[in-house]
Parts: C-alpha cells; sequence; structure tokens
C-alpha cells in the first residue's frame, strides 16, 4: 500500500471520511510530533543502514544553490532482514510534504532501493562514506527529477512531557515566596515541560525572591476557554498582578487571560505564534482541504485551529482593547533554526571529492515536525513559529523588549536550560 498524504482529500458529507481524516491526523501527529518509529533492527549489517537517517542535498562545489533553505530534506527510517531493507521514506520539499514504504536490498557498503509514493517513485543508489557514518544516496524519479543527498544518523527526540494528551487543568504551587510567576506550557505538552528549567531556577535563587506556580491546561481546547479557566484559577487563589513565563501556545493563553480582565506585572513569551502560524494549517497543507481548519477546530482540536494566521480567534485578540493596554509590559523572545550549505570532502574507496552539503548549525536538532515545518513555514522560523510571529511584529511592543536568542534554537528546545544559558539569564534578571 502506498502513500502520499498531500494527495488526500475528505468529505465532511460522508462519516466515513471523517473517520479516516481523524485517524490519518492523530496517526500524523503521533508520530511525528513524538518522533516514535518502531525499528526491528537484527541485521548484522556492518556499515549499519538500519535505523533512522536524515538526507539533506549534497552538491558539487560551486554548484549555485539559490535558495534560502534545503531544496528538501529526507527522514528514512530502514529496517533490515537478511539483505533485504524495507522501511519508511518521508519527504518534505516545495511540492509539500509526501511519505511512501521502501523496499531494496543492501550488500557491504552499497544500498539499493525503492521509495513509492501515491504518483511518483523514486530509486535511491547508496555508498557508505569511508571517512564518516553517513551515505550518499543518488536519487532519481520516474517524474524525471534527480539529486544526491548526504544521510546522516538522525538522534531520536528527548521530549520533557508525559505524552500527547495533556492532562486535567490545574494550577499548581512549586514554592518559593515573594512576586507571584505562573509558567504556562504550549501545545502537545504540559506542566513537566518547566521540570528542568524550574529546578535549575530553584538552583539559582529564583525561588527566594519569587512564588512559582504552573499551569497546566488541555491545549486541544479552544484557547480562550483555557484563559478563562487560568483567570478563575488565579483569582481563586488569591494571586494578584503575577510575572508570566509562557512557551509557544501558552502564550496566548496568557493573553487571552488579559483579554478577559486578567492583570498581570509582567508577560514573557517564548516562541508564542501571537500573530498566528501556518503551522496551524499544515493538515490543510497535507489534505489539500480549504475546509481543513474548520473542520479541525469544530470536532478534533479548536486550540490548534486558534493558532491559524486566520483565525478569529488571533483576529479578535490582536483587537482586543485589554490586551493592547498590557503590551508594554511584554517581553517577546523568538528563536531561528540556522541551515546552510556546508564545504565537506567525501571519500568512497579511494575516491575523494570536494562536496557541499546543506547542515544544521546546531548537532541536536532531533524534533522531527520542527525538520519538517522549518522546510514548509515561510522565511525565518523555530520550525513551528515564524520569526516574526514570536516577536509581535507590528503588535505594539516595544522594540527593546522582543529579543532574539543568540543561540539558534529550534522551538522544542527554548525551555531546555541545558541549550542556552541565555534564557535563564533573561529570567534571572526579571526584577
Amino acid at each position: 500500500m502506498t502513500s502520499d498524504i498531500s494527495k488526500i482529500g475528505f468529505d465532511k458529507s460522508n462519516p466515513y471520511s471523517l473517520y479516516l481524516i481523524h485517524f490519518i491526523l492523530i496517526l500524523f501527529i503521533s508520530l511525528l510530533m513524538s518522533g516514535c518509529f518502531i525499528l526491528i533492527d537484527i541485521s548484522d549489517n556492518p556499515y549499519g543502514y538500519a535505523g533512522r537517517w536524515l538526507g539533506m542535498p549534497l552538491y558539487d562545489r560551486g554548484t549555485d544553490y539559490g535558495k534560502e533553505k534545503p531544496e528538501y530534506v529526507f527522514i528514512l527510517h530502514i529496517n533490515q532482514i537478511g539483505s533485504k531493507v524495507f522501511g519508511v521514506l518521508s519527504r518534505v520539499d516545495s511540492y509539500g510534504f509526501s511519505e511512501g514504504p521502501i523496499s531494496g536490498k543492501q550488500q557491504e557498503k552499497e544500498l539499493t532501493f525503492t521509495a513509492q509514493f501515491h504518483q511518483e517513485t523514486l530509486t535511491f543508489q547508496g555508498l557508505w562514506v569511508d571517512n564518516q557514518n553517513a551515505w550518499v544516496g543518488k536519487w532519481s524519479s520516474d517524474q524525471g527529477r534527480s539529486g544526491e543527498a548526504l544521510f546522516e544518523p538522525q538522534k531520536k527526540t528527548s521530549d520533557q512531557t508525559k505524552g500527547i494528551w495533556s492532562r486535567k487543568n490545574e494550577l499548581i504551587y512549586k514554592g518559593g515566596s515573594g512576586k507571584p510567576v505562573i509558567f504556562i506550557h504550549g501545545m502537545n505538552s504540559d506542566g513537566s515541560r518547566w521540570n528542568k528549567l524550574l529546578a535549575q531556577l530553584e538552583n539559582s535563587g529564583f525561588y527566594d525572591h519569587h512564588q512559582v506556580w504552573v499551569f497546566q491546561y488541555k491545549w486541544t481546547d479552544p484557547i480562550a476557554k483555557n484563559g478563562l479557566d487560568l483567570y478563575n484559577k488565579v483569582a481563586e487563589n488569591g494571586i494578584q498582578a503575577p510575572i508570566i513565563i509562557a512557551h509557544s501556545m501558552g502564550g496566548l493563553v496568557a493573553r487571552s487571560y488579559i483579554s478577559q480582565g486578567g492583570s498581570i506585572e509582567k508577560l514573557v513569551t517564548f516562541g508564542t505564534p501571537h500573530n498566528g502560524t501556518s503551522l496551524a494549517d499544515l493538515g490543510a497543507k497535507l489534505l489539500v482541504s480549504n475546509n481543513f481548519s474548520s473542520w479541525i477546530q469544530s470536532s478534533l482540536m479548536p486550540g490548534v485551529a486558534d493558532m491559524s494566521e486566520t483565525s478569529s480567534f488571533i483576529s479578535d485578540l490582536t483587537s482586543n482593547q485589554n490586551d493592547i493596554k498590557n503590551r508594554k509590559s511584554y517581553l517577546v523572545i523568538a528563536s531561528t533554526m540556522i541551515c546552510q550549505p556546508f564545504n565537506i570532502t567525501i571519500c568512497q574507496g579511494e575516491e575523494c571529492s570536494p562536496k557541499a552539503v546543506w547542515k544544521w548549525s546546531r548537532d541536536d536538532y532531533t524534533d522531527i515536525l520542527s525538520i519538517i515545518c522549518y522546510r514548509m513555514i515561510p522565511g525565518e522560523n523555530d520550525g513551528y513559529v515564524p520569526k516574526n510571529s514570536a516577536l509581535f511584529q507590528e503588535g505594539g511592543v516595544s522594540a527593546k523588549d522582543q529579543i532574539v536568542l543568540r543561540d539558534p534554537l529550534e522551538h522544542t528546545q527554548m525551555t531546555d536550560p541545558e541549550k542556552s544559558a541565555e534564557i535563564v539569564s533573561i529570567l534571572m534578571d526579571l526584577d
């Protein structure tokens, strides 16, 4: 069975079609956002083809790349039994996202397989690179396209969350005394997202001056609903004008709280899509349906649909007077993933040749969805959110309160103190 997700459509009047789309969406988010794919590695292959590989465009030096981003990105999962290989190839390029099964064979340093998409077949001829743990794949399409990619091992995602579905809404007291501070997680996360950062802040004396709380919410629900719930829980606990520190969707929950009358001393956001993000419309792009966002909003994940650049939630929040009056107290922080060509030398046997390959500025980008969406979202972005949206461009926030992190972190790394001491420093200097 072959698949090219970008070719699938749906009919809202057909209940079986709705069930199918429901299943596809959950499967897509479960696999891509968690980064969990099952591999059956029972191969004795000394060259280690079995596993997960990231393939980036490879060129002869001097080629005019002519692009701000890689032409394409491959993510390949290989299993092996004897000389037979099988698995799944994912590809993202200017045509969108495609995924299909592979089948082929391996013989010592050589790997040959085909990847079958809905309306296209790719043929790969791979050869092990001697001077690094990688292999070069020359590929050609039955539609006339061809190219060359360097495949290197892709690390597994190390996520701090407990799973894809968040637990019940809670405002949890973590300790400390002084000014109240509320931490709010983002999409596909829960309160545990902050564990590492809070431990670092506590060790650095943050709790000596701040009463620390964590707001955990069900991110699939409408953002306004979660904003109202935060408003009620803040009032129930007698919290006055808290500092709110929020990641991603959590920043919109905080602004919804403010728009509904909630008071703050300061709002600090990391990677929040203040102007929305095209990631929220990713399902529409994958399924080629203009109605997909409205369907998801009414039936499955309205909180995700609220983050669309064209959603009524974003529009209403942008013009909300309570929100506008408080923007002088907003500190908005963005990051950008960076990918660019690097010069390398490829050696296979006695032959070495100078090449240029697209590489990430960090070797610890492990979130699969970040990598895919970085290629699909126009312009500079952190893999989930455009830089301009995270900086709340034209939103009235002071230029001095719009910060781009020096470290080129992907979206999921922004709450990890081990990835950026800059974030810890910003929070420690809030007073």
